[in-house]
């Protein structure tokens, strides 16, 4: 049987890497020591400023101490055994890193009042749907935890959110905006309390797709 060279094998990965657009350095550029140098030593697998810029450009939402947090977590696993933390890992990497924080921009729950809010997904659809608490729902679309939907396109910002004195109205609310008519919102928006990016949504058109 035939051997592969193994340089083989690394210039095809490079090469499959490079056409998905990754750029592509020579180890000795970027070695410890160098002018380029992107670690201290060898020991040092994570590339630090690499990681912490692709946080901040993936979750510009997440404030400075919840990305120190999944930072954290990225780079110092805290699982008895090497297998249990590749294990664990993996899981941030496919489903992300789960870390809380307040949003002060979000209204604080309170006894009788109902939120129906809209997300816009990183693959620009929208999920709509109504909660008691949307500080804490938010929280579980990040974790992936609170639909399918948003488990599968990554939640990107909350555009609309308002209130209302009872269940049956948001739920009747709820329907209401899945049904697309947003256009009509920007007659309504008045009787309506939004936030900041809810009024962006009222000037957008409809897009056919929606995560309902």
């Amino acid at each position: 049987m035939r051997s592969v060279d193994e340089s083989v094998i690394e210039q095809a990965a490079l090469a499959w890497l490079e056409a998905l657009g990754y750029t592509i350095l020579s180890g000795p550029e970027i070695a410890p020591g160098e002018p380029e140098a992107e670690r201290k030593d060898y020991e040092q697998v994570i590339l630090e400023s690499r990681l912490r810029q692709a946080l901040q450009r993936l979750n510009p939402q997440v404030p400075a101490d919840a990305l120190e947090e999944a930072f954290r977590k990225l780079t110092r696993p805290d699982m008895p055994s090497l297998v249990a933390n590749n294990h664990l890992i993996h899981k941030y990497l496919v489903d992300g890193v789960p870390v809380e924080y307040q949003r002060a921009d979000l209204p604080t729950p309170r006894r009788g009042c109902f939120f129906v809010y809209a997300i816009r997904c990183d693959d620009e659809s929208i999920y709509i749907r109504q909660t008691e608490n949307l500080e804490r729902r938010w929280r579980k679309h990040l974790a992936g935890t609170a639909a399918e939907h948003t488990r599968k396109h990554r939640p990107v910002r909350i555009e609309h959110y308002e209130e209302h004195e009872s269940r049956e109205r948001a739920v009747e609310r709820e329907k209401w905006l899945k049904s697309g008519i947003w256009s009509d919102m920007a007659e309504t928006r008045d009787r309506y309390r939004t936030g900041a990016a809810g009024r962006r949504l009222h000037r957008r058109r409809p897009r056919s797709r929606a995560g309902l």
